[in-house]
Protein backbone atom coordinates (compact mmCIF):
# COMPACT_ATOMS: atom_id res chain seq x y z
CA UNK A 1 0.00 0.00 0.00
CA UNK A 2 1.01 3.04 -0.57
CA UNK A 3 1.01 6.78 1.34
CA UNK A 4 1.72 10.19 1.15
CA UNK A 5 3.36 11.61 4.49
CA UNK A 6 2.18 15.29 5.48
CA UNK A 7 5.39 17.84 6.05
CA UNK A 8 3.73 18.18 9.07
CA UNK A 9 4.53 14.86 9.93
CA UNK A 10 7.91 15.04 9.13
CA UNK A 11 8.48 18.37 10.79
CA UNK A 12 7.26 17.24 14.20
CA UNK A 13 10.23 14.37 14.03
CA UNK A 14 12.62 16.47 12.77
CA UNK A 15 11.81 19.77 15.42
CA UNK A 16 10.64 17.35 18.00
CA UNK A 17 7.63 18.90 18.43
CA UNK A 18 5.33 17.86 21.05
CA UNK A 19 2.96 16.46 22.03
CA UNK A 20 3.26 14.85 17.99
CA UNK A 21 6.43 13.69 17.67
CA UNK A 22 5.76 10.35 19.39
CA UNK A 23 2.75 9.76 16.53
CA UNK A 24 4.57 10.95 13.47
CA UNK A 25 7.45 8.66 14.52
CA UNK A 26 5.02 5.53 15.09
CA UNK A 27 4.50 5.63 11.67
CA UNK A 28 7.75 4.88 10.36
CA UNK A 29 7.90 2.26 12.93
CA UNK A 30 4.59 0.77 11.33
CA UNK A 31 6.70 0.80 7.96
CA UNK A 32 9.10 -1.21 9.16
CA UNK A 33 6.81 -3.92 10.15
CA UNK A 34 4.55 -3.66 7.25
CA UNK A 35 4.23 -3.77 3.63
CA UNK A 36 3.71 0.07 2.78
CA UNK A 37 5.61 2.36 1.11
CA UNK A 38 5.90 6.35 2.14
CA UNK A 39 6.30 8.96 -0.56
CA UNK A 40 6.54 12.92 0.30
CA UNK A 41 5.77 15.64 -2.63
CA UNK A 42 8.89 17.88 -3.99
CA UNK A 43 7.53 20.17 -2.69
CA UNK A 44 7.32 18.66 0.45
CA UNK A 45 11.18 18.24 0.44
CA UNK A 46 11.88 21.94 -0.02
CA UNK A 47 9.11 22.95 2.94
CA UNK A 48 11.00 20.09 5.01
CA UNK A 49 14.38 22.08 4.15
CA UNK A 50 13.51 25.73 4.45
CA UNK A 51 11.84 25.15 7.57
CA UNK A 52 14.51 23.26 9.48
CA UNK A 53 16.74 25.72 8.67
CA UNK A 54 15.07 28.73 9.88
CA UNK A 55 14.66 26.70 13.29
CA UNK A 56 17.94 24.98 13.74
CA UNK A 57 20.32 25.99 10.69
CA UNK A 58 21.42 25.21 7.47
CA UNK A 59 23.95 22.08 8.44
CA UNK A 60 20.85 20.27 11.08
CA UNK A 61 18.72 20.68 7.54
CA UNK A 62 20.79 19.21 5.10
CA UNK A 63 21.79 16.42 7.68
CA UNK A 64 18.24 15.58 8.37
CA UNK A 65 17.10 15.25 4.93
CA UNK A 66 19.61 12.94 3.96
CA UNK A 67 19.16 10.78 6.66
Amino acid sequence: MNYLVDTNIILDIALERTPFVDDSTMIFHIKENENINLYLSASSVTDIYFIIKKVKGHLIALSFLKD
